[in-house]
């Protein structure tokens, strides 16, 4: 149960500002990707992923990409501990003007069971890439591996973040409602932890503990 009527306000916001995230990460609906970003100078998986906004100040000046940047990266530390299967580092590294939204090149299209694919074996499967394009996905690709490791599966926030349910909004509601109150147990374990022993336990610590 939610103990504040704050955090009833807090999931309702979040959720439905997560749900308008989605079209940054599905990068299908054109027409809201370009009113939102016509003066983007980066792409959308750049920003919401390398958190290039720290570079490209005016991304913060817009108001709602504002709102929307804040509940993404919070998102991104809660929940993810490797890179996910839907970022696209083509897409997070060219400029949008040259982007092809209809050939979006995820890194469920790239990663092999041994790493990333040979630019050969991406063209048997109908990715063509330059090689320009190829040697920078493969510079991006060990940046991520080293940095945050590859995610090889979806995950559940994953499946409700790509998925076309029409009752997205609910799913993504009932999800962080969960991950809420899993929080709240923590913190209160945490507390008793404290009072028994004396000193308290960081998150990071508590969490290899599990």
């Amino acid at each position: 149960m939610l103990k504040k009527e704050g955090d009833l306000v807090y999931l309702t916001g979040r959720y439905i500002t997560l749900n308008w995230v989605q079209e940054w990460i599905k990068l299908k609906n054109r027409w809201l990707l370009t009113l939102e970003g016509h003066d983007l100078q980066s792409t959308w998986h750049a920003f919401i992923w390398d958190e290039r906004h720290t570079v490209h100040q005016y991304f913060q000046r817009h108001y709602v990409r504002h709102a929307l940047l804040k509940v993404s990266i919070k998102t991104k530390q809660q929940n993810y501990i490797k890179t996910p299967v839907w970022l696209s580092t083509l897409e997070a590294i060219v400029h949008p003007n040259f982007m092809n939204l209809g050939k979006i090149i995820t890194y469920k299209d790239l990663d092999g069971k041994g790493g990333l694919k040979f630019r050969h074996e991406l063209k048997e499967e109908g990715i063509q890439l330059e090689w320009w394009a190829y040697l920078k996905i493969q510079s991006r690709y060990k940046k991520y591996k080293k940095e945050w490791d590859i995610q090889r599966e979806l995950m559940a926030l994953d499946k409700i973040l790509l998925g076309t349910e029409g009752k997205t909004i609910k799913i993504i509601y009932n999800y962080l409602l969960e991950y809420k109150m899993e929080e709240e147990q923590v913190k209160e374990v945490m507390i008793k932890w404290a009072q028994n022993f004396g000193y308290n336990i960081e998150l990071d610590n508590w969490q290899k503990l599990l």
